[in-house]
């Protein structure tokens, strides 16, 4: 690419501002399996906070191996889920 562009890095908002993605165990699972899973991710009170920034929510969540589209029918089979979900869809591209 040559020359500069009009869109600098100062005005791309979702790559400035960070948001939270809230990891927990699916409520689904047993006490005991929650319990592993908490263990397993490093979870503090049942959540794990991922901090990030809006315009790499979609990754972070392919990184988890969570597709917010196809929930398993079988919790074990997920055995994690997005906490905040709602939150986080204007960054999903749908």
């Amino acid at each position: 690419m040559d020359g500069e562009t009009e869109n600098g890095l100062s005005d791309d908002d979702q790559w400035n501002s960070e948001v939270n993605v809230i990891i927990k165990p699916d409520e689904r699972l047993t006490v005991m399996q929650k319990a592993i899973i908490q263990e397993d991710f490093g979870m503090v009170d049942g959540r794990l906070q991922i901090p990030c920034r809006q315009a790499l929510v979609k990754y972070v969540l392919q990184r988890y191996q969570i597709d917010p589209k196809n929930m398993d029918p079988k919790p074990e089979a997920q055995q994690i889920v997005v906490e905040n979900l709602k939150e986080l869809k204007p960054w999903l591209y749908d």
